[in-house]
């Protein structure tokens, strides 16, 4: 991981590592996506990314890919799509 664009932040408590998490090192524009198999995607679904937002302010937007067939956003930030719609 010498040449990773990515770092690694450990948080240790009483020797223990409690909280592993990567942190990219590039800075810019940064979208994060996650996927759910749901047809009908609620705000409930979208509360990991919005914890991950809140924990990384750079964020920009979020993305919920899910398996219906509606657009629409559940958050200011926070777009659902459907897997289908993406160009990939």
């Amino acid at each position: 991981m010498a040449n990773t664009p990515y770092e690694r932040n450990h948080f240790k408590q009483r020797n223990r590592i409690r909280h592993r998490r990567v942190t990219p090192k590039i800075r810019g524009i940064i979208d994060v996506f996650e996927v759910k198999l749901t047809a009908s995607p609620t705000v409930r679904d979208i509360q990991n990314l919005l914890i991950f937002m809140e924990e990384y302010p750079e964020t920009v937007r979020g993305v919920l890919v899910h398996g219906g067939d509606k657009v629409q956003w559940l958050h200011s930030r926070v777009i659902a799509v459907p897997w289908w719609w993406l160009d990939v």
